[in-house]
């Protein structure tokens, strides 16, 4: 399968980081650089919501990204430049031609 540039859209990738509190617990954070990407976003399961700019998924997707794009599990994935990730990289696996990265929405701290 070949990525199609009309139908890559674009996406900015937080690198994730841990921070660990006076306590000793470690929670995760994500870098305030924004990595510009271009992806396909597909709908992996649940359901589908009508949203001011489409369709989106509720809870899972599958993001094909070129090879090259810097994408690993733990890192954040955000539609708009600035703001916190709305999804979670659980996934990436490698395929001949691009990167399939899977994700899950993150819950609203």
């Amino acid at each position: 399968m070949r990525l199609l540039e009309r139908t890559l859209k674009p996406v900015y990738i937080a690198p994730g980081l841990t921070q660990n509190d006076a306590l000793g617990g470690v929670r995760r954070v994500f870098s305030q650089e924004r990595i510009p990407a271009r992806a396909s976003l597909i709908p992996a399961e649940g359901e589908i919501g009508r949203r001011e700019s489409g369709l989106t998924a509720e809870r899972r997707c599958l993001a094909l990204l070129p090879l090259d794009a810097p994408i690993a599990a733990g890192d954040g994935v955000a539609e708009a430049a600035s703001g916190e990730p709305e999804w979670l990289c659980v996934d990436v696996r490698r395929w001949s031609a691009h990167l399939a990265a899977s994700l899950v929405r993150r819950v609203s701290p």
